[in-house]
């Protein structure tokens, strides 16, 4: 049954529903700091929802009686704990969204340094999190998890990226962070199962533009100048990490080329963006090694896919469109066959 308020969020893989918050932005980062519903369906729901909601405010009235939620102390014990393991196994996916997401940012992060120029700083192959910057759904989870003191909570360590070479753990806390000696040698403070320690990581800069994940129910990502932000229902409808990262790596593109604050949507200019960051993306992508689709039918079946879910007006697939990502596919594997470097220097 559709029983959820018009404004919240489904996870089927969990059965439970959250607040979405959409102007949530969740700390998941390096240290500074979920399968899409048909339009339909989800009105659908919203309108079954409201239409329960109104019918059991109407007949409340008739009997004199007033519609008011039953308080905690009055569920019993067994529906209450249910409830606590449900949203606990939503916050675990959203943990995973978010190191999946991580771990392919970081890498074009690292891929795109030369194209961002002088916007950039460590990365560190690492996701730590902030209790007080998670999404306030999970907050009370969030605390039972780790507690409430301050500090960055590590919940990721990518192999053989510079937190993993300095020997940073799961489970370490990072109370402070030094960079006195520049950007690329940090010392990090850390609570180690109650042990202070120090542990230096020498890291490497990539594109500053920080890549969030959001919980929403559209299919989309998109850029803002600054930074990239992804939506949870994008990150359940693309399952491979080579499209995931050709996604991000588009939007990095608008960043890199500074045109991610103001685009007049179905313009030629904005085509001609859109376009570019195809481009940008694809490349990106192909620079952090992720394989490039052979399969191209595949590939732009996936990206009609996204905008008939929810990004119809800000990436829309046109002929020319197509065109011009299966010639930049068929460049960059032209480019791999004949064993050239792949960058974006001649763009």
């Amino acid at each position: 049954m559709c029983l959820r308020r018009p404004d919240d969020v489904h996870d089927p893989e969990v059965g439970v529903s959250v607040i979405a918050n959409r102007n949530e932005s969740p700390a998941a980062d390096t240290l500074q700091s979920g399968r899409p519903r048909k339009a339909a369906r989800s009105h659908l729901c919203s309108w079954l929802s409201t239409a329960i909601f109104v019918l059991a405010v109407a007949a409340g009235r008739a009997a004199g009686q007033e519609v008011a939620p039953a308080p905690d102390d009055a569920v019993p014990e067994h529906v209450l704990a249910e409830k606590a393991r449900l949203y606990g196994l939503a916050f675990d996916h959203w943990i995973a969204q978010t190191i999946r997401l991580q771990g392919v940012a970081q890498l074009l992060q690292l891929a795109g340094r030369d194209a961002c120029g002088r916007g950039v700083s460590p990365v560190l192959g690492t996701v730590a999190l902030r209790v007080d910057d998670v999404p306030e759904v999970f907050e009370s989870v969030a605390k039972e998890r780790f507690g409430e003191g301050e500090g960055n909570h590590v919940i990721a360590v990518f192999p053989g990226m510079a937190a993993d070479r300095a020997g940073l753990e799961i489970g370490d806390t990072v109370l402070e962070t030094d960079d006195s000696r520049g950007r690329e040698h940090l010392s990090l403070e850390i609570d180690r199962a109650g042990e202070r320690l120090t542990v230096k990581v020498e890291s490497l800069l990539g594109c500053a533009d920080p890549v969030q994940l959001v919980i929403q129910e559209e299919v989309n990502a998109f850029a803002n100048g600054k930074s990239v932000t992804v939506t949870t229902a994008l990150m359940r409808a693309i399952p491979d990490d080579a499209m995931l990262a050709q996604i991000v790596g588009h939007e990095l593109g608008h960043n890199i080329y500074r045109d991610g604050k103001r685009r007049l949507y179905g313009s030629s200019q904005h085509r001609r963006r859109e376009a570019v960051a195809d481009y940008v993306g694809v490349y990106l992508a192909a620079m952090a090694g992720y394989p490039i689709a052979t399969d191209t039918e595949k590939l732009l079946g996936q990206q009609h896919e996204i905008q008939y879910f929810g990004a119809r007006g800000s990436h829309p697939m046109t002929a020319a469109r197509d065109l011009a990502l299966r010639k930049t596919l068929e460049e960059i594997r032209g480019k791999q066959e004949r064993g050239e470097v792949i960058d974006l220097s001649s763009r």
